[in-house]
């Protein structure tokens, strides 16, 4: 990384450095803006979410519902998808490394609205 580049954070009154890192940051921008303008999700949609036990795709999963739509979230484990479930409300969780996936994807999501990648 090339320190000459970066810039110091310069919060508003009120609030400290550390919420840019919170739900009011860049998280919680890309995840609403991302939902809501790029992938017009409206109520009574079927959202799918990838990534979402992450800091964004949880954060997508929690508008989603808000918004009213089905939401159908994938992660990595079956701690995650239990947290995302009874935490988070999501109407199903998918583990991806589970090998009835394919089965599971297809039984629970049918058609999709809106299929938000939280991929690299």
């Amino acid at each position: 990384m090339d320190e000459s580049k970066l810039k110091p954070i310069n919060p508003p009154p009120g609030a400290t450095a550390l919420d840019y890192l919170g739900v009011l940051g860049s998280t919680a921008l890309t995840a609403y803006f991302g939902l809501l303008d790029v992938g017009q999700l409206k109520s009574g949609d079927t959202c799918v979410v990838s990534g979402a036990a992450g800091a964004v795709g949880s954060v997508v999963c929690q508008i989603a519902k808000l918004k009213g739509a089905k939401v159908i979230a994938i992660a990595g484990s079956d701690d995650k998808c239990k947290w995302l479930e009874t935490d988070l409300g999501v109407d199903k969780a998918l583990n991806y490394k589970s090998p009835s996936f394919r089965d599971d994807f297809k039984k629970n999501v049918g058609y999709l609205d809106v299929y938000f990648d939280n991929g690299e």
